[in-house]
């Protein structure tokens, strides 16, 4: 049985969401007052319209893609099925340019989806799993072993890790630098970009290849500190 959504309006103006298409996901949110936001700037803009969610429900506003790429983006945020306020989208400009919103103008999204309500149960311990408790970047992203943190502030690691997660990187004149090579573009199996120039503390053998077995991620020689845009051109 298809859910019914019901809408008040809370102004003339106010424009209801629909779907734009057969098969999506989120019907269309519009604002429904002017509004400029700034680079860096959040606002809450409203929709003019209040909404009664079918029970075992919640509605997530949600940014639009079109919208995101411009720098332009809704905050995502949950509506609870009691609530029977005025439904507000925040948000966000992180692009360049000032964000003008005029009534009318599509904003976000609104996604109607069931919930599950649970029964919490507090433990004194949780059952293993494989994953454990491994979280931020676990997947997707090669771990990076063998890193150490010095009391400069600088970082090294095992040349054969480096070369594992960023890929072989091929000597290119100029001292204390290594770049990626053509071949590969500096990324290893794991498709990890190295970075632009990888700052190394050391000597290289007669064939122009490292010799240390660390490469030093903090200072380099060129006394610039590393970050991923870092470009030493061979302490220049």
């Amino acid at each position: 049985m298809t859910p019914t959504l019901k809408i008040r309006r809370l102004t003339p103006t106010a424009v209801l969401p629909a779907y734009a298409r057969p098969g999506d996901a989120g019907m269309d949110l519009c604002a429904d007052e002017a509004q400029f936001v700034y680079p860096g700037g959040t606002e809450k803009i409203s929709t003019g319209i209040a909404i009664e969610i079918p029970e075992g429900h919640e509605a997530t506003v949600r940014p639009r893609s079109g919208l995101s790429l411009k720098g332009h983006t809704a905050i995502l945020g949950t509506v609870d099925a009691g609530y029977r306020g005025e439904v507000g989208v925040i948000v966000a400009n992180i692009g360049r340019e000032p964000w003008r919103i005029s009534p009318g103008d599509r904003i976000a999204q609104l996604v109607i989806a069931p919930v599950a309500r649970c029964r919490i149960v507090e433990v004194e311990a949780l059952s293993e799993t494989e994953r454990g408790g491994s979280g931020f970047g676990s997947t997707g992203v090669a771990a990076i072993r063998g890193v150490v943190a010095h009391a400069d502030g600088s970082y090294t690691m095992p040349r054969a890790e480096y070369e594992r997660v960023f890929g072989r990187q091929t000597h290119e004149a100029g001292a204390g630098s290594t770049r990626p090579s053509d071949s590969g573009a500096g990324k290893g199996a794991a498709g990890i970009a190295a970075p632009a120039a990888s700052c190394f503390a050391g000597s290289y053998d007669a064939n122009g290849s490292p010799e240390p077995t660390a490469y030093d991620l903090g200072e380099c020689q060129c006394g610039s500190p590393y970050h991923p845009a870092h470009e030493c051109g061979g302490g220049a």
